[in-house]
């Protein structure tokens, strides 16, 4: 029997939709979409196509009127998969968070 990815995990992913902003070292600027968050990893869509051990930083946004700081991340790519999309390429990124601002 498999066991599915959420199955493995050691902490619980919430569901989000926020805005982020993520860089590289070449210091080019994306712009994505976190759908999950955990104390430990993170998933965004964006056009950016990452590469598995490449360490990015992303900025989440809090939504608009939210209470919260903005949310800055230091992160090791997992894995990057292709997305079907009529937008254009379109990437989900899972990344495993390494320090938290």
């Amino acid at each position: 029997m498999s066991t599915s990815y959420s199955e493995k995990r050691s902490a619980i992913r919430m569901l989000i939709n926020c805005v982020v902003n993520i860089s590289n070292d070449s210091h080019l600027n994306y712009e994505g979409i976190c759908r999950d968050l955990s104390v430990d990893g993170i998933g965004v869509d964006t056009s950016y196509e990452a590469r598995p051990q490449e360490q990015l930083t992303i900025n989440v946004r809090p939504p608009d009127g939210a209470n919260v700081q903005p949310l800055s991340v230091t992160v090791e790519v997992l894995r990057s998969a292709s997305l079907p999309s009529d937008a254009g390429h379109l990437y989900h990124m899972a990344a495993r968070i390494i320090e938290a601002s």
